[in-house]
């Protein structure tokens, strides 16, 4: 089966990872990690790579990279096999260390980017190698915590890019700051959901949560009708967030009924249908997650495709209720 393209441009960010073959230790001690450190600093010394983050564990990897020819497979292939060859020479062995080709996904919107930041560095804190961010040796965190940052690692952009954000503090302390609130699971959710998902063309999460409400009822319109009704674009939000948000509104405005002849629960058919587009569920998982199933599902999303293309009042509800 042919491999499918990775969706790469000149300068473009991805979230790269990979792990060790059958999960084994791929970095095994200090000589290890600083060699593959040293393999990343090679790749940006030839102008490669552009590293934005990275943290290294014992069994497997997480980068934000982008290559300025806009050719990231061979970027991390020349790293990745260069490292396999240093460390079979070294524990005299052959065959494969990693798992295979590397996952990436590009990073299309700069709240995900901000995600990504804090979703690396708190790799070394979920695995329990380190009880902070900011002093795990093998994270790109650690350069934000006063100590200075390698020549190779590209500082100066992650700030630039935080500064976008915010002009209030110095981007460094801001960035130190946010690395001490942990990943909520929605948001560690949405992460591992969009490496999992296989299409990704669109990224909306700046334009929705800066545009005005009724943006977030014209984006999905426009999903619908591009897609048939399916959802084959980027999650932007968790399952669990959107259903919270979708009891919330309901708990404070009460019942409300859509459809024709044969009314629905309009908060179902919405919950069935953010789930979809939000979230990006099938409909099953969209029914296991209503507690009803897939058929049902499927129907309340057929209906709440319905209503957000042909009825205004819906879609203008809709959007206000996403927002």
């Amino acid at each position: 089966m042919a491999r499918s393209k990775r969706l790469d441009a000149p300068g473009r960010f991805h979230r790269v990872f990979n792990r060790g073959a059958q999960r084994q230790v791929m970095l095994a001690d200090r000589r290890d990690y600083r060699c593959f450190l040293a393999l990343l600093a090679c790749a940006v010394r030839r102008k490669e790579l552009v590293i934005q983050a990275y943290c290294l564990l014992g069994t497997h990897f997480h980068l934000l990279v982008a290559s300025p020819a806009g050719d990231i497979s061979y970027a991390m292939m020349r790293v990745q096999n260069s490292y396999v060859r240093y460390r079979n020479r070294r524990s005299r062995l052959d065959g494969p260390l990693v798992r295979g080709r590397f996952g990436s996904k590009p990073v299309l919107s700069l709240r995900y980017w901000v995600t990504l930041l804090r979703y690396v560095a708190h790799n070394a804190t979920a695995a329990g190698l380190a009880s902070n961010p900011l002093t795990y040796p093998y994270s790109s965190a650690i350069h934000f915590s006063g100590t200075g940052s390698p020549l190779w690692f590209d500082r100066e952009g992650v700030e630039r890019r935080l500064g976008e954000i915010s002009d209030s503090t110095a981007a460094s302390l801001r960035f130190a700051r946010l690395l001490r609130v942990q990943l909520t699971e929605g948001e560690i959710a949405v992460v591992e959901r969009r490496m999992a998902h296989r299409r990704v063309a669109e990224d909306a999460l700046d334009e929705i949560f800066r545009a005005p409400s009724a943006y977030l009822a014209r984006w999905m319109a426009r999903k619908i009708e591009a897609a048939g009704g399916q959802s084959p674009w980027t999650p932007v939000a968790a399952p669990r967030a959107v259903l919270d948000a979708v009891s919330t509104l309901k708990s404070e405005i009460g019942p409300w009924r859509v459809g024709g002849r044969k009314p629905h629960d309009g908060w179902k058919v919405l919950a069935a249908g953010f789930l979809n587009h939000l979230s990006c569920l099938t409909t099953d998982a969209s029914g296991q997650q209503l507690g009803c199933h897939g058929l049902t599902a499927s129907r309340r999303i057929k209906l709440y495709n319905e209503l957000m293309l042909n009825d205004a009042g819906y879609a203008s509800r809709g959007g206000r209720r996403g927002a």
